[in-house]
């Protein structure tokens, strides 16, 4: 016996110390764990199991078989090292993002100038950055080659941050699209939960997990039940956000501001959680969310830049003014299916971003007034 010889070199374990343990009462190897930490290291006891099992077999005159192990519980998968950088050093997309509309030409083809021209506009109006392809974007009815098109025309037009949607119910076709984004030149992902199919919470992980591993932009999960019949669970994006680095931002439209609160307390460091519900701005980021994904960003930008301006300085009664202000307008864009009130509401300000692809169609004439209402008591009609 060589008592000097490490058994666990990853807990730098001697022989000795696992002798003095079955000695002193220990008679399993899960028992050698508790008491020495021999196979608690990041290895799992991979290498040093079979030694403990061996000189228990020893000590207590058994044979091999007949000693108690404990469960092996190897690593899940493979962590790259680019995968290890922390979040931190991961880019800032800003408080302000906006999920902008694609426009359209009356044929109903992409219209490229003008996507360019609303990109550069919304800049202009103070948004941090744009998310491109997504349910404002009429993502179900665009073309691969469109969504690739789109990003490389706005990310040359603009300076912010730009965020591609890559998410489908089809975890190999995501994982595509993830990459074309990224050769598009998006400086992130966006991920909705898989619709239709309606996996479970573990087979959300593992798709998540899949798509975002297989790029090096960061990854942005969306949670938007209303669309996609299942929700992303609290629980699961914690473990997302601590296992996938690259995973390190949530849009929640789920609209449950406790699951919110769950995931803002329990998420890695770094995490950033924007609501996906205008109307929930304030509220989100008054316990502790970062920013909010808008649709209403598109015609009152300057309005909510103000308030989260005025949460973060500590202005209380002021972002609440603002806030009560916005009712209106984020009630309006929502009285028919996103992207169909905020197309008109554009057109209602002289920008008009063209058709809708069916079976999306133009909004109501009850829906338009009440866009009109509300934009002109925020003095925003001519």
């Amino acid at each position: 016996m060589n008592e000097e010889k490490y058994i666990c070199r990853c807990e730098e374990v001697t022989e000795a110390e696992i002798r003095q343990a079955i000695q002193a009462g220990a008679r399993s190897v899960i028992e050698i764990k508790r008491w020495t930490r021999a196979g608690m290291g990041i290895c799992q006891g991979r290498s040093c199991r079979r030694l403990v099992e061996r000189i228990l077999a020893e000590e207590l005159n058994l044979k091999p078989e007949e000693v108690e192990v404990s469960s092996f519980r190897p690593p899940v998968r493979p962590v790259s090292i680019q995968a290890m950088e922390i979040k931190e050093d991961l880019m800032d997309f800003g408080r302000l993002m906006v999920a902008m509309a694609t426009p359209l030409k009356e044929n109903l083809e992409l219209d490229i100038q003008r996507a360019v021209a609303l990109a550069k506009r919304l800049v202009g109006e103070g948004v941090d950055g744009l998310v491109l392809s997504g349910t404002t974007g009429e993502s179900p009815t665009l073309s691969r080659q469109e969504k690739i098109d789109l990003i490389v025309e706005v990310k040359k037009a603009v300076k912010v941050p730009v965020i591609g949607n890559a998410g489908t119910n089809d975890t190999k076709a995501s994982i595509q699209y993830a990459l074309d984004a990224e050769a598009a030149g998006a400086d992130g992902l966006l991920l909705v939960a898989p619709y239709y199919n309606k996996p479970d919470q573990g087979m959300l992980y593992d798709h998540f997990a899949a798509i975002a591993n297989a790029v090096k932009i960061p990854s942005m999960l969306y949670n938007v039940p209303g669309r996609t019949a299942i929700t992303i669970r609290p629980e699961t994006i914690v473990k997302l956000s601590k296992d996938v680095p690259r995973i390190c931002m949530v849009k929640d439209a789920a609209g449950v501001l406790d699951d919110t609160t769950v995931v803002i307390r329990d998420a890695a460091p770094g995490f950033k959680v924007y609501t996906g519900e205008d109307a929930l701005t304030l509220p989100t980021l008054a316990i502790g969310g970062y920013g909010v994904v808008s649709v209403a960003g598109h015609v009152v930008a300057p309005i909510m830049k103000k308030m989260i301006e005025a949460h973060l300085a500590g202005k209380v009664a002021e972002a609440a003014s603002l806030h009560v202000q916005l009712q209106a307008i984020n009630r309006a864009l929502f009285l028919q299916p996103n992207p169909v009130p905020v197309k008109m509401a554009l057109k209602l300000l002289g920008f008009d971003v063209g058709p809708l692809r069916p079976p999306l169609k133009d909004a109501s004439a009850e829906v338009t007034a009440a866009l009109s209402k509300a934009l002109a008591d925020l003095g925003l009609m001519q």
